[in-house]
């Protein structure tokens, strides 16, 4: 994205949280106590103070800032809602919004002058707490550099908080680990350290690099290598701190942990850092901070370092910031919005031309009414499934932290890697593809991916690798979740499974067959539990999880080089394209993205379940639907063979009649058949009668189980007969 399209994204970002911010202010009037209104109004307005500060819009952020500290007063319970403190955020909306449109760059003097004279209501209902924020620079070209560590307004460096209406002092232990692409993202570490030397007496201790490392070819020198131990003293809330990495937390390491309360000299902190340097910067926080903590107390002579630690979690709890469910809303380009509302009034023109072709019983020009009415129709559908797709890399991101705690918690050192992130994807889809994957990560780091030794020992390099992506195949997206590990032990899953009771010990079974075992309910070759995996539960969910979205799962194995999971999705789960087919007296539609063709052929004789035909030259597998589905009624003497396509082998059914090309709606089966795995759901017909959509590759599948049950009961049988005539 270049800088022109991230500064039109955070304009585009900005309005849409001005509009919340508004409707949250509104919502306030009538229930001032709503605290999820409050802290909505604080999250907007830190959201739009980050941003401005990222793209340039300097005055934004230092407007916003006071603004900010206001709904953190009330949100923390300092400050009450009052009406001059709403018309005022309404009054501050508006202005905001004039600063969005006015030129990049340095604002002209109205609208610094109307920032000044808003900012005065603000600061008057902050109190002895307000101070006011330096304008920007006036060529926009202001340096950012780190302020030395300050005391809290209204006390000395030496002394506690005297403030009336703040809380006691409390000592953090921050730990920072700035991702080594930070400074490319367009974050700045040192205004980080800015943010937190304004909350309080502030010092950190740098783990740095070794000079060797520094002086190796390849190195990057904009790429971060160190890590940061922080203590930070405070009368604000654990959330103030954690605020400060808001829009670094989820590509950085940041923990934050409330050490003990008590009033120490800003100068004693420095003593402290000492302690850093025989901390390993991998250690655990909850182990060393013991130590820290003894330390702190052999200083003070304050309580004993259980009651400290007891408050210091109890003051967690109450500060714990409440989860919010992710968006269900979408940004549509304007654009399609224009087309939808051209092809509706397209819409309107036809139904008065079909009211006057039906009033005058003219049949021609009913007829030509429908042949348009049918290429609107397939235009308004494809459009409004448009509104739908999303870059399926929205959820790709979610992943990457994922990746980094985990492999840290492991031991293991692993590279994350997305690719296809543009490929596009229905929301709902992509909305419920998000679970299946955190499994099928986490299995790749706990069961794919060996410690560095190992891989070592393997002849690999010491960071293992996971590639998620995702592209077009067809009418479906295909998902790819690679690792290079170890791949899967065929042996241990066949010792499982015959352990479980799944398979026979002599049995001849192919890979792919056991492979598939994995995705059995329960079913787990882990040794022992972990936090991670181990407890049978996993890879049952992920497949029920992509089945319920009409897909399908596939594991490829490669022993000693890797493992792949293949997740194949349709499109959309709203509406498909398909043919309409009868069998009986029932009706099915064949999905568009299965179809290959149509043959046809005369019956002569009995007709069995699975049977074949020559098709270009070769011969392929055909399934009667009438047998398979045991259909009563006479068998017609010829018939109609779908050609379809399933895991890449052209496989046919054979059908009593061919209706036609339909749209389908799909909608849900009720919950009593569920069971029947090889029906995707139903459609209603133009008469008003029903179809069932049907899952080509389950339904190939039900089949071949079907036939291989049927050839094993006849070889067991022929077996027999040939043992009893035996002399």
């Amino acid at each position: 994205m270049s800088m022109d399209q991230a500064v039109s994204t955070y304009r585009d970002e900005a309005l849409e949280l001005l509009a919340e911010l508004e409707r949250a202010v509104l919502e306030l009037e009538a229930d001032p106590g709503d605290k999820d209104r409050v802290a909505a109004c604080f999250r907007a307005m830190h959201t739009i103070k980050g941003g401005g500060a990222m793209f340039g819009f300097d005055e934004i952020s230092r407007f916003t800032h006071e603004i900010e500290t206001t709904f953190d007063k009330v949100r923390s319970g300092e400050l009450t809602v009052t009406p001059k403190l709403l018309s005022a955020t309404l009054l501050a909306g508006d202005h905001i919004k004039s600063l969005l449109d006015a030129p990049q760059g340095p604002p002209p003097e109205e609208l610094l002058a109307r920032s000044e004279e808003l900012l005065v209501a603000f600061r008057e209902m902050l109190g002895p707490l307000a101070a006011p924020a330096p304008r920007p620079d006036p060529a926009g070209q202001a340096a950012h550099h780190p302020a030395p560590p300050s005391p809290m307004p209204g006390q000395d460096a030496g002394d506690a908080c005297d403030l009336p209406d703040a809380g006691p002092p409390m000592i953090y232990w921050i730990r920072f680990a700035p991702a080594p692409d930070i400074l490319a993202n367009g974050t700045e570490p040192l205004g980080l350290f800015e943010e937190l030397a304004g909350l309080g007496p502030f010092r950190s201790f740098a783990h740095t690099r070794d000079i060797a490392a520094l002086n190796a070819p390849g190195y990057d020198p904009e790429r971060l290598g160190a890590a940061y131990d922080m203590l930070l003293m405070t009368c604000r809330s654990e959330n103030a701190i954690r605020d400060v990495f808001l829009f670094v937390e989820d590509t950085c390491r940041v923990a934050v942990l409330p050490l003990i309360s008590c009033r120490l000299r800003s100068s004693d902190l420095q003593e402290f850092l000492a302690f850093f340097q025989g901390v390993d910067p991998g250690e655990d926080q909850a182990v060393a901070a013991p130590r820290l903590r003894e330390l702190v107390q052999a200083k003070l002579r304050l309580v004993d370092e259980a009651r400290a630690r007891a408050a210091g979690k109890a003051q967690a709890a109450r500060e714990k910031p409440d989860s919010h469910p992710a968006s269900a809303s979408l940004r549509v380009d304007s654009a399609k919005l224009d087309s939808l509302v051209n092809m509706v009034g397209e819409l309107v023109i036809l139904q008065s031309r079909l009211r006057q072709a039906v009033k005058g019983a003219d049949i021609a020009a009913a007829a030509d009414v429908d042949e348009d009415l049918e290429r609107l129709t397939d235009a308004m559908r494809d459009s409004a499934l448009e509104l739908r797709m999303l870059p399926i890399g929205t959820v790709f991101n979610v992943f990457v932290r994922l990746v980094r705690d985990l492999s840290a918690s492991l031991g293991k050192e692993v590279t994350f890697v997305a690719e296809g992130a543009e490929t596009e994807l229905d929301k709902t889809v992509i909305d419920r593809l998000k679970d299946p994957l955190i499994h099928i990560i986490r299995n790749s780091l706990d069961h794919g991916i060996e410690p560095p030794d190992e891989r070592g020992r393997a002849g690999k390099p010491p960071a293992g690798r996971i590639v998620l992506s995702a592209g077009h195949s067809g009418g479906h997206v295909v998902i790819r979740i690679a690792d290079d590990g170890r791949g899967i032990d065929l042996s241990r899953i066949r010792k499982k499974a015959v352990e479980k009771g799944l398979m026979a010990s002599d049995a001849d079974i192919p890979d792919k067959e056991l492979l598939a075992i994995l995705f059995e309910p329960g079913f787990s070759t882990a040794e022992k539990v972990s936090d991670v995996s181990g407890r049978g539960v996993g890879m049952d969910v992920v497949k029920k999880g992509i089945e319920a979205m009409r897909g399908t799962v596939d594991l490829e194995n490669t022993p000693g080089h890797g493992t792949a999971t293949v997740i194949t999705l349709p499109l959309t789960l709203a509406i498909i394209d398909g043919f309409s087919v009868r069998v009986g007296g029932d009706s099915y539609i064949v999905p568009l993205a299965n179809l290959r063709g149509f043959q046809e052929r005369f019956v002569d004789g009995t007709v069995r379940r699975v049977d074949s035909i020559e098709r270009m030259g070769a011969l392929i597998p055909v399934i009667s639907l009438r047998r398979l589905f045991e259909v009563p009624g006479e068998q017609p003497g010829y018939e109609r063979v779908v050609i379809t396509e399933v895991e890449g082998e052209m496989v046919g059914l054979t059908v009593d009649q061919v209706v036609g090309r339909q749209q389908a709606v799909i909608k849900s089966l009720d919950e009593a058949y569920q069971h029947l795995k090889w029906i995707a759901g139903t459609t209603i017909n133009g008469d008003g009668s029903i179809s069932l959509i049907l899952d080509v590759p389950r339904l190939v599948r039900l089949a071949r189980g079907k036939y291989e049950q049927r050839a094993a009961r006849e070889n067991r049988e022929n077996s027999r007969s040939r043992a009893e005539v035996t002399p």
